[in-house]
């Protein structure tokens, strides 16, 4: 099939004029909040080709002419570009928010630093309370909004890191998605908007190319976090797992309660990242982060259910293939 995408700039279609200069284009789509990227390399070898002004809004779309495009969404070219030999490099971020101006000020306001203490509050409560101080709606699911946090600080910490944080220890992905500050499950086959996303199934005859590099040598066996006794003034660890080497997680925990949570979220993020498989096959492109992937036909640690960190989009006129980094997915 012959690969096709459209770009809409601030509401014009440029595909043509693109298509003309373009060498590649890569779309990668992370989970979390690290922001999806489009990058678009194209021929420019008179010198003269037109870089477009920052703040230009592109409508992304990706697939094939026989079968139509899929929408992957809106991005934002800030001005970030490269130049090499007779070539320009253009590079744009995921507006998950809105327009470039309402995505420019969510992030500036998300990464001032704050210090402040969160006391009794649930989760769902305190990521509604962050989503509103920037002007939007919160989405938390179901498994976290009655979960009661009985004390965290924010110490000199943006907003963009204390609810990276949050999440980490509660093994979610927090995100700005659609309009909202989402809070969902992660590794469970779930949309940034807390939909079930169908699991895809692949065959070995279905793949390019596969790779997993693991190695055991100085994994951490156990992780150990220290809380105060308010009564005695003692600090005491918590550990999670068992064996050598221990990883210590650093500061204080309010409780015994966050102190154990927090060193077993530590140590089942080892456990999951410790096999990383990669996976490549013919473009495909309704995949992306977040989602499930089957796997047979391989060898049998590479068979199985896989959670998708990252999904690759590599397009230019001749090709179109997609590239899936992945983790074991979490327990039920």
């Amino acid at each position: 099939m012959t690969p096709a995408f459209k770009i809409i700039a601030n509401e014009q279609d440029v595909s043509d004029r693109i298509r003309e200069h373009l060498i590649s284009g890569t779309l990668t789509d992370n989970e979390g909040m690290k922001s999806d990227t489009l990058e678009i390399q194209l021929r420019d070898r008179d010198g003269t080709l037109q870089i477009p002004p920052s703040g230009t809004e592109l409508k992304f779309h990706l697939g094939y002419w026989e079968t139509g495009t899929v929408y992957k969404g809106l991005f934002i070219y800030d001005g970030d570009y490269g130049i090499r030999p007779d070539r320009i490099i253009l590079r744009a971020t995921a507006a998950h928010l809105g327009n470039s101006e309402t995505l420019k000020g969510f992030k500036a306001t998300l990464k001032s630093h704050k210090t402040r203490s969160w006391h009794q509050q649930t989760l769902g409560a305190i990521v509604q309370a962050i989503a509103a101080e920037h002007g939007y709606k919160g989405r938390v699911h179901s498994d976290f909004t009655e979960e009661l946090i009985q004390h965290v600080d924010q110490t000199d910490e943006s907003d963009l890191n204390f609810l990276t944080r949050l999440a980490r220890d509660g093994n979610a992905v927090a995100k700005p998605a659609g309009g909202f500050l989402v809070f969902v499950p992660r590794k469970k086959g779930l949309s940034v908007t807390g939909q079930q996303l169908a699991t895809l199934s692949l065959q070995k005859a279905d793949l390019s190319s596969w790779s997993l590099d693991r190695d055991e040598r100085g994994r951490y066996q156990s992780v150990e976090a220290g809380w105060t006794d308010l009564g005695t003034g003692d600090r005491i660890t918590e550990t999670a797992g068992a064996g050598e080497p221990v990883k210590k997680l650093r500061g204080t925990f309010p409780s015994k309660a966050e102190a154990m949570q927090s060193a077993e979220a530590e140590l089942r993020r080892i456990e999951l990242a410790k096999a990383q498989p990669k996976f490549s096959f013919a473009g495909w492109p309704e995949i992306g982060a977040e989602g499930l992937v089957n796997i047979a036909g391989l060898r049998d640690e590479m068979n199985g259910t896989w959670s998708i960190t990252k999904a690759t989009h590599s397009f230019s006129d001749t090709g179109y293939t997609t590239s899936i980094d992945c983790e074991l997915p979490e327990d039920d």
